[in-house]
């Protein structure tokens, strides 16, 4: 693997004392993944003993106050990952791919190479049901992208499948898409303006803008819960996109894992799934894993399928036995879900202190 840096090195780490205690801790970002890997680097200080306040005044320690800039930076562009892939697709009796659009259908800039291997490897819901198949996909969401390469590149894990990498393939999109622009020549004449094709190409690009800015701002969230949260205590937030039959969906994921104690010395674990497919409407699934055993519990806002989900009750609790879980806990209760959550903690996006 070739990598090179973006941007000047971090002063932090060329003016570092010889001697000191141990190297500093960096951020590593992956900001474009052609020609060649390109990383930009930060230095940290994550210090989850010092001060927590609400907002961004002069008591916040550094880290906190790079994470609020950042996140004002890209929560205001993000864009929805199922939404938004959908929008990508032709319209419901349009032009197929590879056809002349009509006026009618309107034209949009063909997919990046890259987006368009995203878009036709979407998981199904089915897929997703499998317990090996959604544990690939949460890893291959774009989250630990930077997290699996360091480790990889230090001999301490696997390879990461970056070709698989969901923001990999956004990164690459977008670097297809921008080389596709410098490419053309400089004396060929642009194409008409016409009201079917004028907005395709700034649409697509603002488009990936927005899905990168989505993938991004849930990494941000995530390092931001890691600082801010009592020690012992992380939380990783997720967007998985999925295709079913009728449209492009997105589920929104939370893992959280809990201090351990001298009563549970094992780090309690727990996954919560929100999502809106189909006829099933927005629901909810948390599981959580402890010492004693395993507990899921359903959410869902319409009372059909709650009863869907309570005729499932058995079958469930049969294949957690057969994998040797002692089950703690099953329910089902209908109730309100948000189909779109927001990380809780997320910074204020203005400063009282400006």
């Amino acid at each position: 693997m070739t990598a090179q840096l973006a941007g000047a090195l971090p002063d932090a780490l060329v003016n570092r004392p010889a001697g000191g205690s141990g190297p500093p801790v960096m951020l590593a970002e992956i900001t474009r993944t052609e020609p060649r890997l390109e990383v930009r680097l930060l230095p940290l200080t994550l210090d989850r003993a010092g001060p927590r306040p609400a907002g961004l005044g002069p008591s916040a320690n550094p880290a906190q106050q790079w994470l609020g800039q950042e996140l004002r930076q890209h929560l205001p562009g993000a864009r929805p990952l199922g939404p938004t892939l959908q929008a990508l697709l032709p319209p419901a009796g349009g032009a197929p791919r590879g056809e002349a659009p009509t006026q009618a259908t309107g034209a949009m800039a063909p997919l990046p190479p890259a987006l368009q291997r995203l878009v036709d490897l979407l998981p199904t819901p089915a897929q997703l049901s499998q317990p090996e198949s959604l544990r690939q996909q949460v890893q291959q969401s774009g989250l630990w992208m930077e997290a699996m390469l360091g480790l990889a590149a230090r001999g301490q894990g696997s390879a990461h499948p970056l070709a698989a990498d969901l923001k990999a393939q956004l990164l690459r999109a977008a670097d297809q898409l921008r080389q596709g622009g410098e490419a053309r020549p400089a004396a060929a004449p642009p194409a008409p303006a016409t009201p079917a094709n004028a907005p395709a190409l700034p649409a697509l690009t603002g488009l990936l803008e927005g899905l990168l800015k989505r993938v991004t701002s849930l990494q941000l969230q995530s390092l931001q819960s890691f600082a801010s949260d009592e020690p012992g205590n992380s939380r990783w937030f997720f967007e998985l996109p999925l295709r079913s039959e009728q449209a492009v969906h997105g589920v929104f994921g939370e893992i959280q894992r809990e201090s351990p104690t001298d009563e549970e010395p094992d780090p309690p674990w727990s996954i919560v799934l929100t999502l809106d497919i189909g006829d099933l409407g927005p629901m909810r699934a948390a599981a959580g894993a402890r010492t004693a055993g395993v507990n899921v519990h359903f959410t869902a806002s319409e009372p059909e399928t709650v009863a869907r989900l309570r005729q499932e009750l058995p079958r469930l609790r049969e294949r957690l036995d057969e994998r040797e879980l002692t089950v703690t806990g099953l329910s089902v209760r209908q109730g309100e879900v948000d189909p779109e959550p927001r990380p809780p903690g997320t910074h204020r996006m203005l400063d009282e202190q400006a």
